[in-house]
């Protein structure tokens, strides 16, 4: 869904939905062993630890606080698996 990418190398997209769209894509593949980068066994941790991380200037143990918050689980341990249980 993306449209190209911007002079860092970051995917940009028409807009916010679609945008979100990826993203659910890649947890749902990660959650179910079909992504090649991240795995069904990475925590949120991890997850945002690849997704965005620190050396491209993003805060990802931030980004996995709100996001485990939100689902009321704890970042350390949740696994992606768990989001298809």
């Amino acid at each position: 869904l993306s449209i190209g990418y911007d002079k860092d190398n970051f995917a940009v997209f028409k807009n916010e939905k679609d945008g979100m769209q990826t993203l659910r894509n890649m947890i749902t593949n990660a959650s179910t062993g079909k992504s090649k980068v991240y795995s069904p066994k990475d925590t949120l941790m991890v997850f945002f630890s690849k997704y965005a991380p620190s050396t491209d200037n993003n805060h990802p143990k931030k980004y996995a606080m709100f996001v485990a918050n939100k689902m009321r689980v704890n970042p350390l341990t949740f696994k992606l698996k768990d989001i298809t249980s």
